[in-house]
């Protein structure tokens, strides 16, 4: 019996030419919204959550894939936070589990850190209300953007979080951030860039004109840490041995730095628990289980490139 297919057109041909076959095979398969992902039940959301994990492990053979499932992975991962929270406040789960232990128990493995980061995107502006009660930017647009226009709007959102606290959402950068991925996209990068480069108190055009920049201690961290996980397997073994034994003076140099023994124990746990290491919790009486409130605004590393030293470069600059 011949299958019948149906043609680009919507009609059911009896006898799909080779051409109609070929272009039904090419169709591809639409990817569910986040209202779909986040009623699916536990096991399936666990099984999509998998992908990446598997796409991370063979990320040299699958880099182009890995980045154009980033945006959908980031979704499933967005879902894995809120079943994570409400499983939390239904004291389901160990209440010192941290969302990275909870995704490696329920997907096989760790999240990537940059879908990881991208998940905080769409936490705090797809899933985030403005005064006016709609998302501060659609589920349509994030998925119209370029990966390239998110990953860089992350890093103005995670910077406006860091220094206006709850009135992130209020900030001059990111509503201008929010205009440049909403308007034409013309000058959607360089627009980005120059809010970036205002927020690092840089010049636009010395960034563009690739004059050199004032180096930070957050540059060269996240310098370093995209060259331990870049390209540290490929140097020598004493340039990396060198650069580890390098790292851990580094932690034993705080114990000459002054800085109290009990702050860097806090700093140490809050770590843990996986929440910033300057954040102050004070432990209070457990209490009756009340319905969950709206999830914090989310501030994720911007995770170095996994693809070349060129990216990497270009990803600390933007940083």
């Amino acid at each position: 019996m011949v299958k019948r297919a149906r043609t680009i057109a919507g009609r059911v041909s009896k006898n799909p030419t080779v051409t109609e076959k070929w272009k039904l095979m090419a169709t591809p398969t639409p990817k569910p919204l986040f209202a779909v992902i986040d009623l699916l039940p536990s096991a399936d959301l666990f099984k999509l959550a998998s992908a990446p994990v598997e796409l991370n492990a063979n990320i040299t053979e699958s880099r182009e894939t890995e980045r154009k499932e980033r945006k959908f992975n980031s979704k499933v991962v967005a879902a894995m936070k809120r079943r994570y929270v409400a499983r939390l406040n239904a004291r389901e789960i160990a209440p010192d589990t941290t969302f990275a232990k909870y995704y490696e128990q329920n997907a096989g493995g760790k999240c990537p850190g940059r879908v990881q980061s991208l998940a905080g995107l769409f936490n705090n502006l797809v899933l985030t209300e403005g005064a006016d009660k709609l998302p501060l930017l659609t589920e349509a647009t994030y998925d119209g953007a370029m990966l390239d226009w998110l990953e860089k709007a992350n890093a103005i959102v995670n910077a406006a979080i860091k220094v206006s606290g709850e009135n992130w959402k209020s900030s001059d950068d990111v509503n201008k951030a929010i205009a440049a991925l909403t308007g034409p996209p013309d000058n959607v990068v360089e627009t980005l860039d120059a809010i970036r480069a205002h927020q690092k108190g840089e010049s636009p055009e010395a960034t563009a004109a690739g004059e050199a920049v004032t180096l930070t201690v957050g540059r060269a961290l996240e310098f370093l840490l995209a060259y331990i996980k870049n390209d540290a397997k490929a140097a020598t073994e004493l340039e990396a041995a060198t650069l580890f034994a390098g790292c851990v003076e580094l932690g034993n140099a705080w114990g000459d730095s002054g800085v109290s023994e009990d702050l860097m124990n806090k700093w140490n746990r809050n770590i843990d628990k996986g929440v910033a290491p300057e954040m102050n919790i004070e432990a209070t009486p457990l209490a009756p289980v009340l319905p969950a409130a709206p999830p914090a605004p989310e501030t994720t590393a911007e995770t170095p490139a996994e693809t070349s030293a060129t990216e990497d470069k270009e990803l600390v600059e933007q940083s």
